[in-house]
This record gives structure tokens, C-alpha cells and sequence, in this order.
């Protein structure tokens, strides 16, 4: 389980800098999620990927047509993207911040994605940086997951939770894997109503 007293940047640090000593081949596709919802997803508009990594979705959104805002708390990985977007020639705002401590970047926005975070206080932000009309996709660990890299239960959703987080916004998809599932996860496609 990862040291919860060393600052957060801190441990990301380490561990995109692990990742990218040895960079998986599937590094700039999208989260499965994303890519599955694809059809339903806007083309143009602005696009906000909270705790965006090293930056998958970011670029996968930004070559769709969307002006994309990547934030994450590790530089390591805002280094990365920003380098990556320079070569790549896609407008990629990225923004190194611990948004459990500041401030989400203004809004609006016409679609928020967020993977593999969970910052339940935030749920409220999140719904106010939507533009009418905009979409949420959300992803991330349900209790009981059994992945290989152990996480703090503190940082996995409850069954059934996900939808409740985000009570202004309309549900269009949410399912759950099974606690039969090795890494058990929630996912939800969520509109704020015009």
C-alpha cells in the first residue's frame, strides 16, 4: 500500500518515472471506458482530464478536435505530456497542481473525464465546471478491487456510489464489474442538464 504520508506528488513521481523507463506499448490509447463510449463523446469544445497521468486520454481527446486541459499533481508527468503535445502539435493546456488542494481549472467545460482518481469532496466542483448540456466520464476502483499495486480503501468507490457523487447530473450509463472481477471498477457517462 502506498506511503499515505509522502506528499502525493512525491510517490507519482516515482512511479511515472518507473513507467517511463519502460513505457507500455499501449501508452498513448485511451482508457478502455473512453474508448468504448467513443460515439458519444463530443468532437469539438473544450475537455478537462482530471489527474491525467501521463496523459493517454489527454491526447486521444485533443486528437478527436477537443481543447483539452490536463491536470495532474505529478511533474514528472506534466513534463511528459507537455513534451508529447509539443511533438504531437496538439493543443494540450497542461497544468501541474494538487487539485485536492487548489482549485479545478475554470470552466466550463463540454466533457470532464477522470480515471483512476477519487477525491470525493471535489464531486460538487466537478458538476459546476460543466457546461449545460456537458458530459462526465468517470472511471475508477471499486471496493474489494484486487489489482496488483494494492490502493487505500479510502480511494475506492462503494458500490452503487458513483452516480450518487454527482446528484445534478443525469445518468446515461453506469455499471460495475462484479466482485467475481480480479480489478473491479466503476464507470459512468453522466449529463448536466440544460
Amino acid at each position: 500500500m502506498p506511503d499515505l504520508l509522502e506528499p502525493p506528488a512525491d510517490r507519482w513521481d516515482e512511479r511515472y518515472r518507473a513507467r517511463l523507463a519502460d513505457p507500455p506499448s499501449d501508452l498513448e490509447e485511451p482508457d478502455p471506458f473512453l474508448a468504448a463510449i467513443a460515439s458519444r463523446l463530443a468532437r469539438a469544445g473544450r475537455a478537462l482530464d482530471l489527474a491525467a497521468g501521463l496523459g493517454r486520454n489527454a491526447i486521444w481527446l485533443a486528437r478527436r478536435g477537443l481543447d483539452v486541459v490536463a491536470v495532474d499533481v505529478s511533474s514528472v508527468a506534466c513534463d511528459h505530456l507537455r513534451a508529447r503535445a509539443g511533438e504531437l502539435g496538439l493543443p494540450i493546456v497542461v497544468l501541474q497542481r494538487d487539485v485536492a488542494a487548489g482549485p479545478l481549472p475554470a470552466g466550463p467545460f463540454d466533457l470532464i473525464v477522470v480515471v483512476n482518481f477519487l477525491d470525493r469532496a471535489l464531486a460538487s466542483t466537478i458538476e459546476q465546471r460543466l457546461v449545460g448540456g456537458g458530459l462526465l466520464a468517470y472511471t475508477t476502483l471499486l471496493a474489494g478491487d484486487a489489482g496488483p499495486e494494492p490502493v487505500h480503501t479510502e480511494y475506492q468507490l462503494e458500490e452503487g456510489e458513483l452516480p450518487t457523487l454527482f446528484p445534478r447530473l443525469e445518468t446515461l450509463l453506469h455499471e460495475e464489474d462484479s466482485a467475481s472481477s480480479e480489478r473491479r471498477r466503476a464507470r459512468l457517462l453522466a449529463r448536466l442538464p440544460v
